[in-house]
């Protein structure tokens, strides 16, 4: 097996000629790019080669790696090859040529992504703002089911069908399991009690219930009533308030999350007073909508809503 060093601009790759997959690995990335887009082909020693795999551990760490665009060419990457990449948003396959696979599939190793908490997408063959792109990323390190970014059915009825069972498992899980195994790990960053670990289990709940309301292809009348319900006994006015924390503090600005809850019915005349005050200088337009809201749903115009713009 034959390694050099193959650059584009600034950014150097470690290749590999791998004749038991019939193409080129990479084995390492040296590089500062935010933004990738490797090519299907790579000239070597006067022959073009097809980019197939990405190699163990290749980019581990590279912190500032924010997105990557792989060829159809790719077919496996392997284990931890994208783990440690803190800003790194999301990954794409691309489709080959102009004919769209009905299930592409990449063969993922452990860990490829793990310790990513930006990850938002892992599009194979598909738009990054696809259900089934946001939902495998999910995967990653939201709802504990890595195993269905391996899944060779992914984007099939059966596969949302798994999903949506793992996160129904998640939401009933009691609120403070999990933290003793945490405190056993020995890790010396710690600071949470239990009920703080309990808040931010629940606010992972509440996220990603809206997550696949959000992006509910395939989802069964039964579950969306259940995901519902969990949203709307943890919203504002609530014993607990974390899915109205979630959408304050993860998605500011993002109005589709302030519709989603009112579509549900999370926003009601009891409670909008007291999220329109929940909202600074850097939530107008979620003022603006809640404020509108309310004038159009629960009551005549308050000319001193007005004045909390």
């Amino acid at each position: 097996m034959k390694q050099f060093d193959y650059k584009i601009e600034d950014n150097t790759y470690i290749c590999e000629i791998n004749e038991q997959i019939g193409g080129i690995e990479i084995l390492a990335f040296r590089g500062t790019k935010a933004r990738l887009e490797l090519p299907e082909k790579i000239l070597y020693e006067g022959r073009e080669w097809e980019l197939c795999a990405i190699g163990k551990k290749a980019f581990l760490g590279c912190r500032g790696l924010r997105s990557v665009v792989l060829p159809a060419s790719v077919k496996e990457i392997r284990d931890w090859a994208f783990s440690q990449c803190g800003q790194l948003e999301g990954v794409q396959i691309l489709e080959k040529g102009s004919v769209k696979e009905s299930n592409p599939h990449i063969c993922f190793g452990n860990g490829v992504f793990a310790d990513c908490p930006n990850i938002r997408y892992i599009a194979v063959g598909v738009e990054k703002t696809d259900d089934v792109a946001v939902l495998l990323a999910a995967t990653v390190n939201q709802v504990p089911a890595e195993d269905l970014l391996r899944d060779a059915e992914s984007g099939s009825e059966h596969w949302f069908g798994k999903w949506d069972q793992r996160l129904f498992s998640f939401i009933n899980e009691d609120d403070a399991e999990g933290y003793t195994n945490m405190v056993l790990c020995g890790e010396e960053d710690i600071v949470r009690n239990v009920p703080e670990f309990m808040e931010d289990k629940r606010r992972r709940k509440a996220g990603l219930c809206m997550l696949r309301l959000m992006h509910d292809r395939l989802l069964p009348q039964n579950m969306r009533q259940f995901f519902t319900e969990y949203l709307l006994t943890h919203t504002k006015g609530c014993e607990s308030e974390e899915a109205w924390e979630v959408i304050v503090l993860e998605h500011g600005e993002d109005l589709s999350y302030y519709q989603l809850l009112a579509e549900l019915g999370g926003v009601t005349a009891d409670n909008i007073d007291a999220m329109v005050q929940d909202l600074d200088t850097s939530h107008a337009e979620a003022k603006a909508f809640l404020i509108r809201y309310k004038q159009e749903h629960f009551a005549v115009a308050d000319v001193f809503d007005l004045f909390t713009l």
